[in-house]
């Protein structure tokens, strides 16, 4: 088998996010018990990026709650970045909603080499699950990224409710776009959550309709690696067959408001496949 790549997020800004998706805990609209603070330590991103390396966990990534990262913050997550791009040989990620140019520039002169922003599903589908921006918005940051030179991670959340029609279409998007990495979640359903309270999306898959969506994006998207992420938990007994069809990258450690997997033992089983 080929290396799997690796990466794992740190929640670094948590909660009260102005805008609605409708599957997110960490939005204003959800009545969900989570923490929330303005900006994570310092000490604490960088000691959990140290961590990832010397379990030689590829990517590293800081997620940040909220439409937009105002510059102050930019700036402070930018310090983290230099001081892991300088101590370790972590592949440097950023997720921060819709940038602009300027504090995109920031982070990638502080070391990352690749931005992440989900499309999240289907342009049929997506006005639906959100109010508040566009998927317009969000290939627009995806474009300013490229056009700097940042390869791009974009992919999005099974289970909202969507088509198959509606997964295909969410592909032949992200090939548009040429993106290199497709995080694809599972829907985990969190009570106090809209899509949750408010819709009978399932978020439930049988195996053979997981493998048979897997298998298209990455048939799909032949320029990508495609990667299983949050909801992992549920189809750990599938990680064989997907690696067999085609899966090249998985996420481990915690999932920002829900916890996923020891990092140290998810790790040696993965390095053991």
């Amino acid at each position: 088998m080929n290396k799997i790549e690796t990466c794992s997020i740190f929640n670094a800004r948590s909660g009260k996010c102005s805008e609605d998706c409708q599957w997110c805990a960490q939005s204003k609209f959800s009545k969900c018990d989570i923490d929330t603070y303005a900006i994570a330590d310092h000490k604490k991103m960088v000691d959990e990026g140290l961590l990832n390396d010397s379990l030689k966990i590829d990517r590293y990534s800081l997620v940040t709650s909220g439409r937009s990262l105002s510059l102050k913050y930019t700036k402070e997550i930018c310090s983290v970045y230099s001081e892991l791009k300088e101590k370790s040989n972590l592949k440097l990620c950023a997720s921060c909603g819709l940038m602009d140019r300027e504090r995109l520039s920031m982070l990638h002169e502080a070391g990352v080499s690749r931005y992440h922003c989900n499309i999240e599903t289907s342009p049929r589908l997506f006005p639906k699950l959100v109010t508040s921006h566009t998927m317009k918005e969000k290939i627009e940051t995806i474009k300013i990224a490229q056009s700097l030179g940042m390869t791009i991670c974009s992919g999005g959340i099974l289970g909202m409710g969507e088509t198959m029609d509606d997964r295909k279409e969410m592909a032949k998007v992200l090939y548009e776009l040429q993106v290199d990495s497709i995080p694809l979640n599972l829907l985990m359903k969190i009570k106090g959550t809209p899509l949750v309270e408010n819709s009978s999306s399932s978020g439930g898959f049988t195996d053979a309709e997981l493998i048979e969506t897997f298998q298209m994006f990455i048939e799909t998207n032949p320029q990508a690696k495609v990667r299983l992420c949050a909801g992992r938990v549920r189809v750990q007994h599938l990680l064989p067959k997907l690696f067999d069809i085609g899966l090249k990258a998985v996420m481990t450690g915690n999932f920002l408001t829900i916890k996923g997997f020891s990092k140290k033992e998810d790790m040696k089983m993965l390095l053991s496949m």
